[in-house]
Order: structure tokens, then sequence, then C-alpha cells
């Protein structure tokens, strides 16, 4: 009874987190600027532009490019 149950849970759990695989790519993507955009990143690439220039920016395409790596 509790393995089928613990089946019936992971299985939904991997459903949901997964979005049963059926989230378009742009979603995924919205969610991901919007979780990784808060005010710390607002103020503090501002800041860090102001003080060394667009090099800070980079900082968020790496980390987008290591994202896509890390999902293949």
């Amino acid at each position: 009874m509790h393995r089928h149950a613990a089946r019936c849970l992971r299985a939904a759990a991997h459903a949901f987190f997964l979005a049963e695989q059926a989230a378009p790519w742009w979603a995924i993507a919205a969610s991901y600027f919007a979780s990784n955009i808060g005010s710390d990143a607002v103020i503090g690439l501002s800041s860090a532009g102001a003080t060394v220039g667009i090099v800070a920016g980079m900082f968020d395409f790496a980390s987008a490019l290591a994202f896509v790596l890390l999902a293949y």
C-alpha cells in the first residue's frame, strides 16, 4: 500500500515539475527570466554597469547559456 502511494506521489511530482513536457520553450524561458530578476539584480547590475560597463550584464547571458547546457 505504501509503495503504491509513494510511486503515485513520485509520478505526480515528476509530472508537475516537468509540466508533463507540454510547456512551450518561451514559457520556460519567461519563467527563468522572471525568477532571476529581482531588486538585487536591478540595483546590483545598475551599480556594476556604472562601474565596469556592459561587461557586468554578461553574467546573466553566461548563466543562461550554462542552464541550457545543463538541460542537455
